[in-house]
């Protein structure tokens, strides 16, 4: 394969790692590496900003729970008191 220098410095043969092709020279590696690594921990940092906190969705959970208990206990009456109701009109007769 033919490589024409990253900084266009002469032509090479050889196998190259595609990678590395578009790093630049292998002295500028540690520079963008380390500055990769520096953007990568500021975008960490964001995304733990944007993670909602364990805390925030037990209580979350918990308040999901005690809405849907709520919600079958109202049918359950209701339900109880449309059987009595039939019950006593049954009954009335």
């Amino acid at each position: 394969m033919d490589v024409v220098h990253p900084k266009g410095k002469g032509k090479g043969t050889g196998k190259v790692n595609s990678t590395f092709m578009c790093l630049g020279s292998y002295q500028e590696v540690p520079a963008k590496s380390a500055s990769v690594e520096a953007a990568l921990r500021q975008i960490l940092s964001q995304a733990e900003l944007l993670l909602p906190k364990m805390e925030d969705v037990r209580a979350e959970m918990m308040g999901d729970l005690v809405d849907e208990e709520m919600q079958q206990t109202a049918k359950a009456i209701e339900e109880a008191a449309a059987k009595i109701a039939v019950c006593c009109l049954i009954a009335a007769r």
